[in-house]
């Protein structure tokens, strides 16, 4: 189990970013007068981080498209009527404005000047803020879908957490619905 868990958490797309943060870190150590250079570096991949992130959300919630809660959910439940899609819908939305929020937060603390050491502990501070977020929508989530389905759901959070952290993204970006499934073909249509 330890095993499968860190093969999962030590993917080659992982390393890269660990590798460039441990590189600007070091960046920084080894040369302090470029401490301007390195938090402008730190400013812009948090940026392009959250791009990122609420891109995959967003574009899940095109047309003909399944969005990205769903998709997990039913790969963790196996099943998905109609009450459960539209709240793993709205779900998906929820992470749309709260990434958004967050990239624009972000945004307007490095645009007048990403290299600003004064902006730094602001930013620290609004990341901060962001993953407290990002965990109260994701714990509140949780609480909430074990009130509304109370048959359906997990019991406890840790095994809610395990089951995200054991979805590979590769399954749950190909997700394809069952095609036997008649909520298969309502969500599609």
């Amino acid at each position: 189990m330890l095993k499968s868990m860190m093969q999962r958490l030590f993917r080659p797309g992982l390393l890269s970013f660990f590798g460039l943060i441990l590189a600007l870190l070091i960046c920084q150590w080894l040369f302090p007068q470029s401490h301007a250079f390195v938090i402008a570096a730190w400013q812009g991949l948090m940026l392009l981080g959250l791009s990122a992130f609420w891109l995959f959300f967003a574009v899940s919630l095109l047309p003909q498209r399944i969005p990205l809660i769903t998709r997990y959910a039913w790969l963790i439940d196996g099943t998905m009527d109609e009450p459960k899609r539209r709240y793993t819908r709205r779900v998906t939305w929820a992470w749309v404005a709260l990434l958004g929020w967050l990239w624009l937060n972000k945004l307007q603390i490095i645009l007048p000047d990403p290299a600003c050491s004064v902006c730094l502990p602001l930013s620290i501070w609004s990341d901060l803020f962001g993953l407290l977020l990002m965990l109260g929508l994701l714990g509140g989530e949780f609480l909430l879908r074990k009130r509304l389905f109370a048959d359906q759901s997990q019991a406890r959070l840790g095994v809610f957490l395990w089951q995200l952290v054991q979805t590979p993204l590769s399954a749950i970006w190909r997700f394809q619905p069952p095609a036997d499934s008649h909520e298969a073909k309502r969500q599609t249509s």
